[in-house]
């Protein structure tokens, strides 16, 4: 916090000696010493430095409602599903994270898949993607018999 005071004392003596600067060089001095003090704070985090990917105003909320919504459709599987299974466990270890760790670095770290919000971005392809196992059922025996060199290579020998 001392730096930041240091920062605005020397930003009011160059106001008060350099006077002929413009307008738009106060609004930059002035919103870099509001960002440093939301940074100093931890509060705040600026982007993800990836393009096209904007930083997530409520990350644990989002993450608990889609968490919880795969959940629900998980349930609609047969219990024996490989894939109910096993995105089950995954999907219950990432909500209790969610729920415990209210720090978004530390969650990052906990769950350890990139940044939280390409974290968002891998529930919500989890989530249309267990709706999709649903409607296409695999876990159902198939309605003909495999050919018998179904996974013979090379085709035609």
């Amino acid at each position: 916090m001392s730096g930041l005071l240091r920062f605005l004392r020397s930003y009011d003596l160059a106001q008060r000696q350099i006077s002929r600067y413009s307008f738009r060089f106060k609004v930059v001095v002035i919103r870099a010493i509001y960002l440093k003090a939301k940074m100093a704070s931890g509060a705040l985090k600026m982007t993800t430095k990836l393009t096209l990917l904007p930083v997530a105003k409520n990350p644990h909320h989002t993450l608990g409602a889609l968490y919880s919504k795969t959940l629900r459709v998980l349930q609609k599987m047969p219990e024996n599903a490989a894939y109910r299974k096993y995105t089950e466990q995954i999907v219950q270890d990432r909500y209790n994270a969610v729920q415990k760790e209210q720090n978004v670095a530390k969650l990052e770290e906990k769950i350890n898949c990139g940044q939280i919000e390409e974290v968002i971005i891998q529930a919500e392809n989890e989530l249309n993607l267990a709706r999709k196992m649903l409607t296409w059922k695999p876990w159902e025996p198939l309605c003909q018999e495999t050919p018998k060199d179904q996974w013979k290579w090379p085709i035609g020998k």
